[in-house]
């Protein structure tokens, strides 16, 4: 078993000039299969040591090119696969069997170079179960110069940085005058060089290695171009904290994202490590607008539940000063609906956006090298609540979080599901960097409370609170109507309907939300930094030490979760169960569609729920980036099969098929007469609610609110096909979407 080798790191010292280029086999012999249970990472640092030197040669800029490509890839499709990272951002996820990939070619200005240290680094991630049935892959790396002698870019937009017409109903919300928008040039013409040795000064150009390389550098410096190759990055057209919103007089206090905290970097996806320029990241700060009237907006929207409370506020101190102090990344990930997704928004306006956007650029400022505060939003809006999603909770937020996020008030009809709430709260807390729990009421609550006061936590998991603290579950609830709302007295600005554009926060009720967490987080931040500086000091050091290490360990907590209080004997954690589902965003290794057996003949792959123009896209668009897919079948469907892994598990799910308002309500409610399943084989059916078997499952009822559970056969092996087949009377499409085993 080779966990997280790091196997090779190839440091590619670029010259200015030419081209680099390196190959993989892996494994490394063609006549062997790859090793079982690997988590490999191969990476590039590519470094410039002459940037300085290629500026004073071409002072209009300069371009160079990444590109990756795979061949002969063979791994078991969804269960081994490679990740690809550029600059810690996932750029590619490879699963399957192809004779080649689509090339990944990434373009880098000098800007971007020296933004990024005068560096690059290209890393693949190979990850492999504990069963092979793949030969492997071959890569090929390389970098190449593009001379702007040579190369004519042309942008493919009238604008700099293209925002899209608004479409749908996004013109109620906004119309493109600010925001993130992309650029994308394409190369329109490859010149011809002029270029040799007579007229190539290698003292006026090169570095003192090349001397006695002349007609090497001559042809290097050639450079790269090729005819209708694209580059598209995010770029950021106007803020719009301050927008124009005459279009829409009726929605003024909504429309544009007026009112909301702005980015100061383009990409929401990447992870800012580290800025260059200093000075640049300071001129580039976003505003934070005006004092609110009252500190008690923050205090009191956060519930403070006693001495749990005080624990739940250092261990997230702790995470976040390790962070910084070490130089490592703290991320904040959300799961949760609507709300949290930001509909009714630019997806840049929403809350855990604007949390990023608030927090992003104090990270790169003053934390280590390495440091980065990182949002994934991974909120998928639509009719699903805490006991749809909880089973699949590890694989919508990742296994790298340092906090996750329950935001589902709303979808569960205002009382979350204790039995549900606690298997999310254990499947968060068990994965990799265990991540403490924290929970957001959202809501207008009608504009109660109107005085300040105090408050219990919610119900479903106010006993919860108490019973998982001694596994660090650190759990903290943010209630910001509570805040808020008392507030309406002293300035109107505060209102409600000021803050909410429909029953989804407003740009400016999101802002509100996103300084409720970031001051509670830089006050527990703040407490750590307090209590550690004298040991800090004298550690007499400006860098990251074991002695330092040490000192920002986790808080000390027992690893074996209790018994389940509430959800009983089929109490999961991030291992003991597993999910694949069409839901975006989450990690791209459990998408359903990687584990189809085939394309069975009417089983489409399609998009079931997703928002018009979502910023995801790179086409202009600025919408939430939630999506739904899945297999779409009816009566006239051949059967489809779905490798699923059942090693230690009892049972699987079939989570009810999804559409919006309830449209297939009817159509599920007999759902038991028209979807024939088998596993390997063998015929199984939906346990029935109030059977013995169904005694202990809390997500059985005979409406299928949650899904169909079957039981596994006896003679289940670590992998079984799932074979679905719908009767022949059933016209309307039915979408497969998302199935787990536990």
């Amino acid at each position: 078993m080779q966990n997280e080798a790091l196997e090779g790191l190839k440091e590619l010292k670029y010259l200015s000039y030419g081209s680099n280029v390196h190959s993989i086999r892996y494994p490394a012999s063609p006549s062997t299969s790859y090793e079982d249970d690997v988590n490999q990472w191969h990476c590039y640092l590519v470094q410039f040591l002459y940037l300085s030197k290629m500026w004073s040669v071409y002072p209009q800029g300069f371009t160079v090119r990444t590109t990756l490509q795979f061949h002969n890839f063979d791994m078991e499709s969804g269960f081994d696969f490679v990740r690809v990272f550029v600059n810690s951002k996932e750029e590619q996820f490879l699963t399957g069997t192809f004779a080649e990939s689509p090339r990944l070619d990434k373009y880098f200005t000098a800007k971007d170079i020296e933004d990024n240290s005068n560096s690059i680094e290209v890393c693949l991630n190979v990850i492999t179960d504990e069963s092979i049935t793949g030969k492997g892959f071959e890569s090929t790396f390389r970098i190449e110069y593009q001379n702007p002698q040579r190369v004519e870019w042309h942008s493919d937009f009238s604008e700099p940085c293209h925002t899209a017409q608004p479409n749908g109903r996004n013109p109620s919300r906004w119309d493109g005058t600010c925001g993130v928008g992309v650029q994308r040039r394409v190369i329109s013409q490859c010149y011809s060089a002029n270029i040799s040795s007579a007229n190539l000064n290698p003292a006026a150009k090169l570095p003192q290695v090349f001397y006695g390389m002349k007609e090497q550098a001559i042809q290097l410096e050639q450079g790269y171009c090729n005819k209708g190759d694209v580059d598209a990055k995010y770029c950021i057209k106007a803020d719009c904290e301050h927008a124009n919103t005459k279009k829409a007089p009726e929605k003024a206090n909504h429309f544009n994202g007026v009112g909301r905290i702005d980015p100061t970097y383009p990409d929401p996806f990447a992870v800012i490590l580290f800025e260059y320029d200093h000075k640049r990241s300071a001129e580039r700060h976003p505003r934070t607008g005006k004092r609110h009237p009252d500190n008690r907006l923050f205090t009191y929207s956060v519930t403070d539940w006693g001495n749990g409370f005080e624990e739940s506020k250092l261990r997230l101190g702790v995470k976040m000063a390790r962070s910084l102090l070490l130089g490592d990344s703290f991320t904040v990930a959300f799961s949760g609906s609507s709300n949290t997704a930001g509909h009714d928004n630019m997806f840049l306006s929403s809350y855990p956006m604007q949390l990023q956007s608030l927090l992003r650029p104090l990270w790169v400022r003053i934390g280590y090298k390495g440091a980065a505060f990182v949002v994934k939003n991974h909120a998928i809006g639509g009719s699903l609540g805490t006991s749809q999603i909880s089973s699949c909770l590890p694989e919508i937020v990742g296994d790298d979080a340092d906090v996750v996020f329950w935001e589902e008030i709303m979808n569960d009809g205002g009382r979350p599901p204790p039995k549900a709430i606690e298997n999310h709260i254990r499947n968060a807390i068990t994965l990799k960097r265990r991540p403490v729990w924290h929970a957001i009421l959202a809501g207008s609550y009608s504009g109660d409370p109107s005085t300040f006061r105090k408050v219990q936590l919610n119900s479903a998991y106010k006993e919860l609170a108490e019973y998982y603290t001694k596994v660090g579950a650190g759990i903290v609830e943010f209630f910001p109507s509570n805040g808020i709302n008392p507030l309406v007295s002293q300035d109107n600005k505060y209102s409600p309907d000021l803050l909410y554009v429909t029953w989804h926060p407003g740009p400016r009720g999101h802002r509100y939300y996103a300084q409720i967490i970031a001051h509670f987080y830089l006050t527990s931040l703040l407490s750590v930094l307090k209590t550690i500086q004298p040991a800090i000091q004298n550690m007499k050091t400006t860098v990251p030490t074991l002695e330092m290490h040490d000192l920002l360990q986790d808080i000390p907590a027992d690893s074996i979760l209790p018994s389940g209080k509430y959800c009983g004997k089929v109490c999961t954690s991030a291992k003991r169960r597993w999910c694949i589902s069409g839901m975006f965003p989450s990690d791209s290794s459990h998408f359903l569609r990687w584990y189809a057996e085939s394309t069975p003949l009417l089983w489409p792959w399609q998009s079931i729920a997703s928002n018009a123009q979502s910023l995801a896209n790179m086409d202009g668009g600025q919408a939430a980036i939630d999506a739904k897919y899945g297999f779409l079948g009816n009566g006239r469907s051949q059967t489809l099969k779905i490798k699923i892994k059942t090693s230690d598990k009892k049972y699987v799910m079939i989570h009810r098929p999804y559409a919006d308002w309830n449209s297939l309500k009817e159509a599920i409610k007999t759902m038991r007469s028209w979807l024939h399943l088998q596993i390997d084989g063998k015929d199984v059916e939906c346990i029935r609610a109030g059977s013995d078997q169904a005694q202990d499952l809390w997500m059985v009822d005979d409406e299928f609110n949650v899904g169909c559970v079957v039981a596994l056969p006896s003679s289940s092996q670590d992998k079984s096909i799932l074979s679905i087949l719908i009767s022949g009377d059933i016209t309307q499409n039915i979408p497969i979407w998302a199935i787990s085993t536990f």
